[in-house]
């Protein structure tokens, strides 16, 4: 921002006298006129837009482009300033003639936001984005149909926190290797596949999420290497039967949301879910949990402190001599959702009589 207002004071003090021509201001260049202030010309980039904000950072929004030959003139026009605040592609109909990013598409122009929706766009190219290695912040390309992406130019970019992928068709998640990324989002890449050795690579990341896209089981110790990992979100999978030992294994306690929600996950086996904060939210709503066994839940449940921690609501809980070492420790039911409810749906888990549960196991 320094650099932009130093050159803009410079254009003033030493160029515009230069266009004086008998104590008239010569016609402004093509590129660069008093209405499009820090913008290229408006008629070059069309069917683009710059827009110029009030603090001076400039936007780009491409969302009217219909082909790849399109974006790639916009950009060949002559640009003031190479650096832009972001590059918005979102059109109200995709077009079928937009199905490519290509190398060099952006020239030298660098965003530090990318925001692509709602596109046919199918492959992202290796060199698409590489103006911007040293300014790209967050690469949003949601809802598209993107099959080839390039994962492998990850660590070029010395900045990008954010990368979201949402609702594409990628079919395989190689290794991750980007040591600034602290958010990565895949959901509803349904049948995206991956291997242990997927993220080792990204130790800094935050938070994933890898929801809704059928995932049906998971290699033990997958995230055990992510040393500041505090959300991961499996919610709305095809998590099924018994949940392994080591499936949920992170190094730190780290863990502070852990979702995994609407799956059909039967029960957890001891040392199942580890590292996990002493305040974490376990969300294992809606799945087909019967039974809260003492051997495999209190070890869990002794590392956390918060109340209501893990929810099971909508899940089929018999509520019988299972149960019985919660309803005689308040400490331990209270971690539990207080709106838990036993497979008829009309007694909480917490009202479970203690006295009943005695008298029959």
């Amino acid at each position: 921002m320094m650099y932009r207002k130093c050159v803009l004071l410079l254009l003033v003090v030493v160029v515009a006298p230069l266009l004086l021509r008998g104590g008239v201001l010569a016609t402004p260049s093509k590129s660069f006129n008093k209405a499009n202030g820090l913008c290229p010309s408006a008629v070059e980039i069309a069917p683009c837009k710059c827009i110029e904000q009030a603090d001076g950072e400039l936007d780009m929004d491409c969302s009217e482009v219909t082909t790849t030959a399109q974006l790639q003139t916009a950009f060949q026009a002559t640009f003031p300033f190479t650096e832009f605040n972001s590059f918005t592609l979102a059109p109200i109909v995709p077009s079928v003639n937009l199905l490519v990013l290509p190398h060099g598409v952006f020239g030298d122009i660098s965003f530090e936001y990318v925001y692509i929706s709602g596109t046919d766009l199918e492959i992202v190219e290796e060199e698409a984005f590489t103006a911007s290695r040293n300014t790209l912040v967050s690469l949003s390309i949601t809802q598209n149909r993107i099959q080839s992406f390039p994962f492998e130019t990850l660590p070029i970019y010395t900045v990008l926190h954010i990368l979201d992928l949402t609702e594409n068709m990628l079919p395989y998640l190689p290794d991750i290797v980007s040591s600034p990324l602290r958010y990565l989002t895949l959901t509803g890449n349904i049948g995206l596949s991956f291997d242990t050795d997927t993220f080792p690579g990204a130790n800094n990341i935050i938070e994933i999420n890898l929801n809704h896209m059928q995932i049906s089981s998971l290699q033990s110790n997958l995230f055990s290497q992510l040393n500041y990992i505090e959300h991961i979100d499996l919610s709305r999978n095809y998590l099924s039967g018994q949940l392994q030992s080591g499936f949920m294994a992170v190094p730190i306690d780290s863990l502070k949301v852990l979702d995994l929600n609407d799956n059909q996950i039967t029960d957890i086996a001891d040392g199942a879910i580890s590292g996990v904060a002493r305040s974490v939210l376990i969300n294992l709503q809606n799945n087909l949990i019967t039974s809260l066994p003492e051997d495999q839940w209190v070890h869990l449940i002794d590392q956390i402190t918060r109340i209501n921690s893990i929810d099971l609501r909508g899940n089929p809980l018999t509520c019988g001599c299972d149960v019985l070492w919660l309803v005689r420790s308040e400490d331990k039911m209270a971690k539990i959702h207080e709106n838990t409810t036993c497979a008829d749906g009309t007694m909480y888990l917490h009202d479970v009589p203690l006295e009943v549960l005695v008298n029959n196991c």
